[in-house]
C-alpha cells in the first residue's frame, strides 16, 4: 500500500492506495499520529485509490478518531469506493466516523467556501 501525506490550508491529507490491511496499520497510525499530536492539524483520509480495507483498517480508522478526538482536531475520510463505505455502514461505524463521499478535491473547494 502507499501512503502519501499532503498539505493545505487547513488540514493535511493522508492518501491510502492500494490494500489496506494489518501489515499497514502500524505505519498508518504513526503517520496520523505524528498529523494530530506534532503537526496539530485537522486530518482527512482519502481513500479514493483503496481496492480493500480489512477489519484491522478498519479499527485503524476508528483508533484515529479517538486521537483526533482527544486532540481536537476533525478527521473525515473522504473519497472511498463504495464497497468499502458499505462495510463501513454494515459495521455501524459510519455512526462514529465522517464520511465525506466527494473527491479530496471537491472536498477541498468546499472547505475553502466555509472558511473564515
Amino acid at each position: 500500500m502507499e501512503v502519501l501525506l499532503k498539505q493545505f490550508d487547513r488540514f493535511t491529507a493522508l492518501v491510502l492506495e492500494g490494500v489496506f490491511d494489518a501489515a499497514q496499520v502500524s505505519g498508518v497510525l504513526q503517520t496520523a499520529g505524528d498529523v494530530l499530536q506534532q503537526e496539530k492539524r485537522d486530518l482527512v483520509v482519502d481513500g479514493s485509490g483503496l481496492s480493500f480495507v480489512d477489519s484491522s483498517g478498519l479499527g485503524c480508522f476508528v483508533s484515529i478518531y479517538k486521537q483526533a478526538q482527544n486532540q481536537g482536531r476533525s478527521f473525515v475520510l473522504v473519497g472511498f469506493p463504495a464497497p468499502i463505505v458499505e462495510v463501513i455502514t454494515i459495521t455501524k461505524l459510519d455512526r462514529i466516523l465522517s464520511i465525506y463521499p466527494g473527491t479530496l478535491e471537491s472536498y477541498l473547494a468546499e472547505s475553502d467556501s466555509h472558511a473564515g
